[in-house]
């Protein structure tokens, strides 16, 4: 509790406020934020001034003249969190350690775990291993005695607990590079919806979404986000996720001849191709099934021009994804690479994902077709 209140005074001290909830550790997940009343709809419980984050523009210039203009806004402060650990001492001590993240984010995992993440989750791990890559070679290469795994740390703590921060001067970066650091309100645990965050050139508020409990965990929600982003971009998944969806993509460009993939590059539909929690297929997963469903023969398939490519070929496609996901899951169980949570954190989304795929076969199968 002693690193929890200096960490409060010191936000304090910053400008800081916060009304009705407090920080606290949940057993398995970290620090959250509880209530500390009952608090009703629209309450204003957390303001954040601007002068108080950790910012593109409040990097220090003895790291900005030392890298390369095109540093990530992600990999500038990761380099200020390195360089001076003294300026977010009491942040340091309640934030995850290098340990919490090897458990739960893929990028620390096997290899031969990796291999087994769903389809989304595996391109996005790609995606984070090259822009980790950048940002250490410049880092590296400005700082030549600096150790890794500290820029690595630091790099995953900016990735797990930036918020977007648009300005003049980050809207000349991508917009997922966007980011600032906002000690305190970096707490709030993610649900698929939450208290609202909003910016204004004077401050960050966080307003409650509804009515909590005395006692109750606070959330915020980090998007609308499927549970393999949530997997691959910090560690965890929801067990009822509203946003889930499963990609497709193997399934339904395996099935495309060059001449389809053409066609749908030329329609726009060309894309990743999706399920959802809803047990409802995208549009673009639609168009691609109707495409398929047309040039299919009779011995495949009967009747295929008087039903919807969706109702008739998504449950024969499905049903060998069930097969595939068996296989998958027999083979993380027999992996001796990766530790026990690692296994079964992927266990848990490969059990989700069947769940979609068993749902949405019974949701799409004619009643009056035999597969």
């Amino acid at each position: 509790m002693d690193s929890v209140n200096t960490f409060c005074r010191w936000v304090a001290d910053q400008g800081g406020e916060i009304d009705g909830i407090k920080p606290q550790n949940i057993a398995g997940r970290g620090f959250g934020i509880v209530a500390t009343r009952n608090l009703i709809k629209g309450e204003v419980i957390m303001t954040i001034p601007v002068h108080a984050i950790r910012s593109l523009d409040k990097i220090p210039q003895s790291i900005t003249a030392k890298l390369p203009p095109d540093m990530s806004i992600h990999g500038l402060l990761a380099a200020e969190i390195t360089l001076y650990p003294a300026r977010l001492t009491s942040w340091a001590k309640i934030v995850p350690k290098m340990a919490d993240f090897e458990d739960c984010m893929p990028y620390f995992w096997p290899v031969t775990l990796q291999h087994y993440l769903p389809k989304e989750a595996k391109n996005l791990l790609e995606k984070q291993k090259y822009m980790f890559s950048k940002d250490w070679d410049m880092y590296r290469q400005a700082f030549p005695t600096s150790i890794m795994q500290d820029f690595m740390h630091a790099w995953f703590l900016v990735s797990t607990r930036s918020f977007y921060h648009e300005t003049c001067q980050t809207s000349l970066y991508p917009w997922h590079d966007r980011l600032a650091l906002l000690p305190m309100a970096d707490l709030f645990n993610h649900a698929a919806t939450g208290c609202h965050v909003c910016y204004s050139s004077e401050h960050y508020t966080i307003t409650t979404d509804r009515e909590y409990l005395n006692g109750e965990e606070v959330h915020i929600s980090y998007g609308d986000h499927s549970n393999d982003f949530l997997l691959a971009e910090y560690g965890f998944i929801l067990p009822d996720n509203s946003h889930d969806r499963v990609c497709i993509n193997d399934l339904i460009l395996g099935e495309l001849q060059a001449e389809q993939r053409a066609f749908l590059k030329d329609k726009g539909a060309l894309g990743d191709f999706m399920l959802s929690v809803q047990s409802q297929p995208c549009s673009r997963t639609k168009v691609a099934l109707q495409l398929l469903c047309d040039t299919v023969t009779n011995d495949k398939l009967d009747s295929c021009h008087t039903r919807s490519g969706t109702d008739l070929y998504l449950p024969q496609l499905l049903t060998k994804f069930l097969d595939e996901i068996q296989d998958i899951k027999k083979a993380i169980l027999g992996n001796i690479a990766g530790n026990s949570t690692q296994q079964s954190l992927l266990m848990q989304r490969w059990n989700q994902i069947e769940v979609i795929v068993k749902q949405t076969i019974e949701a799409e199968q004619p009643h009056d077709v035999v597969l």
